[in-house]
């Protein structure tokens, strides 16, 4: 079955944020899952489209647009892009993704398998930073997957992760960095910034209105 796929070419959403159903999930519609100041905007991924369902909150960069929406049966995906850039040249990206028939996962196995993965398409890979956590009563695990070299495209990629495990679904959000060729002693985005981020990360919501071990704000 064919996804419904919607390129925006830099337009985004409206501007309070943007509203997907979370009942869409399994793998991503690529060769990799990963490949598969103030905050002010956010994106809210509801569960379902019913009200008091779970919700999936993730804060906008500001500036940054909606560039891609994927839809499958089981997976519903936004990519967004910062001003400049597309998505046949992107140097930054943000994508988003509710996977709502996952809802019984290790997140370790889920991340470790995204590692072994780009095991298979890149030069080198260093992980790091698998490791577990709770976020509003839920399950979180975090990670961050350096590529110095796609085998197949000559280029590097940085990317980081967080998976988290709600009731209805997987939920994930990657930021990645595309890049010239590295090497892993020598990474291209600095501690600063990929802290920067992480925390960016840790910021995302998962809530559900009707279990009161998950309350929404």
């Amino acid at each position: 079955m064919e996804p419904e796929r919607r390129a925006l070419g830099g337009h985004g959403g409206p501007a309070g944020g943007d509203r997907i159903p979370g009942a869409a999930g399994g793998r991503r519609a690529r060769a990799l899952a990963w490949v598969m100041g103030a905050l002010a905007l956010a994106f809210c991924f509801p569960g379902a489209r019913a009200a008091g369902e779970e919700r999936f909150e993730v804060p906008r960069p500001p500036g940054w647009k909606l560039s891609l929406s994927l839809t499958w049966p089981d997976l519903r995906m936004l990519e967004y892009l910062p001003p400049g850039q597309t998505l046949e040249a992107w140097q930054d990206r943000l994508t988003v993704q509710s996977f709502p028939r996952l809802r019984d996962v290790s997140l370790e196995r889920y991340l470790d398998s995204i590692g072994q993965q780009a095991r298979r398409v890149c030069d080198q890979v260093q992980v790091t930073g698998i490791g577990a956590g709770t976020l509003n009563g839920y399950p979180t695990a975090d990670m961050g997957l350096y590529c110095t070299r796609f085998v197949e495209s000559g280029q590097g990629e940085i990317t980081l992760f967080r998976a988290v495990q709600g009731v209805e679904g997987l939920y994930v959000v990657q930021r990645a960095w595309r890049v010239a060729p590295f090497s892993l002693a020598a990474p291209p985005v600095g501690p600063e910034v990929i802290a920067q981020w992480a925390e960016y990360l840790r910021s995302i919501t998962v809530c559900h209105p009707a279990i009161p071990a998950h309350p929404c704000p």
